[in-house]
């Protein structure tokens, strides 16, 4: 899958509906956090943004309502986005590697910007979670990336500026190489022995 590149978008932390006590939190470990945001999939979201990436505390919308692929996860990080220029062609090329690809999902969220209300527009391709040994894996492609990659959003307290590294803890590694190496292609897995 030549035409897939593993260049981190973004990476989930699944708050469920605590999503006032997360920001509160993570406000306090210094990071400058997004106004929540209401997704037409019925979560909420704040973000803590970067140059290139950054990371997505997720919760259940008000009411208590909840998103099906959601709900049958823990709290904590759960998610794990790379970044996409065309979800359908990822699509594609999944389904080519015989990867337990979803369909194309199109959503999304308003963004008030200057007292103007806009929608910050997205496409993903999602990797089925029942069919992985591991939790959630998708494609993000940005319609609107200039509503979300704000400058006056990128400034922390605590300094941060990227998402260093990601560790994906999985039961069998194999399998995690496995799904890794079909995205991604042989060159982008190194076999270590986990010292």
């Amino acid at each position: 899958m030549a035409a897939l590149s593993p260049v981190l978008d973004h990476v989930v932390i699944d708050v469920r509906d605590h999503i006032g006590d997360a920001m509160r939190c993570f406000a306090a470990l210094g990071f400058q956090l997004t106004p929540r945001g209401h997704h037409t999939l019925g979560s909420v979201n704040h973000l803590a943004m970067f140059a290139t990436d950054y990371l997505e505390l997720l919760g259940f919308g008000e009411g208590g309502a909840t998103r099906a692929e959601l709900a049958r996860f823990p709290a904590g990080l759960n998610g794990l986005v790379f970044k996409s220029t065309d979800a359908d062609l990822v699509h594609r090329e999944a389904e080519s590697a015989r990867l337990p690809v979803l369909p194309v999902q199109s959503f999304s969220r308003p963004v008030v910007l200057d007292g103007v209300p806009r929608d910050a527009r997205f496409r993903t391709t999602r990797l089925d979670s029942d069919k992985i040994a591991m939790g959630r894996v998708y494609f993000c492609e940005h319609l609107t990336p200039d509503l979300v990659w704000r400058r006056e959003w990128q400034t922390h307290p605590n300094g941060a500026s990227a998402i260093a590294r990601v560790v994906v803890a999985t039961s069998d590694p194999q399998q995690t190489a496995k799904l890794f190496r079909g995205l991604f292609g042989n060159d982008a897995i190194a076999e270590r022995d986990g010292r």
